[in-house]
């Protein structure tokens, strides 16, 4: 997961510098938002499916 949480700290930085950049139009900001969303989806999907299966033996 760890990996995971830089892929995402580096796709919002990225999405950062999109955003400050001059020009930065919906044309150059959206495929930086989609490929941001797609990776936190991803990695909130693999958290629910290791972590659940935790926290229910944990509560049991």
């Amino acid at each position: 997961m760890r990996a995971e949480h830089e892929r995402i700290t580096a796709l919002l930085a990225r999405l950062q510098e999109t955003l400050s950049a001059n020009g930065a139009g919906p044309g150059l900001v959206l495929p930086e938002v989609e490929r941001l969303t797609d990776q936190l989806e991803r990695h909130l999907l693999h958290e629910e499916e290791q972590l659940i299966p935790l926290l229910d033996a944990a509560a049991g």
